[in-house]
């Protein structure tokens, strides 16, 4: 029986949103805006802020960064477990197709009306039984067990 595609570990161990990036969703405020569309000075607090701003901001920023990897690891292998599950899903449907489970003389019985009956039919003569583009030569491709049951078959050709 298949096994589940989901890896039950997996590399990434990141959370995905921790304190830091929290704190870095803050909008920006009325007064840093106003700040940044005048040339007043920083009072001596704002200038401490924004120092620890320009001081914590590329840590957070590779932080986001390998949270940002990590997500993009988790969807490719997704991707690859979708893709896994299609397969089988694939697999499954043509393993339980009733096609599969006609007997043999019943698929006798139906490769017969895909042949022109030289007996009975008016055949053109563009129709040749050589032709592989034509039934007989068509069904005998389809599987291993329905090439062995057509070339046993000497009314089909």
């Amino acid at each position: 029986m298949a096994k589940n595609p989901l890896p039950s570990e997996s590399t990434c161990t990141c959370s995905l949103l921790s304190e830091s990036l929290k704190s870095a969703q803050i909008p920006r405020t009325p007064r840093v805006h106003h700040l940044l569309r005048s040339n007043y000075p920083l009072s001596e607090a704002e200038l401490t802020d924004f120092h620890i701003v320009v001081e914590q901001s590329p840590r957070i920023t590779q932080d986001i960064d390998q949270r940002i990897a990590c997500v993009k690891e988790a969807i490719n292998t997704l991707y690859t477990a979708r893709k896994q599950a299609e397969s089988h899903l694939a697999d499954a449907k043509s393993l339980l197709h009733p096609i599969r489970s006609l007997p043999n003389e019943i698929l006798h019985e139906i490769f017969t009306y895909c042949v022109p009956s030289w007996e009975t039919d008016f055949v053109p003569i563009s129709v040749d039984s050589l032709n592989p583009r034509f039934a007989p030569w068509t069904l005998s491709r389809v599987c291993h067990n329905w090439r062995e049951l057509v070339i046993s078959s000497p009314l089909l050709w």
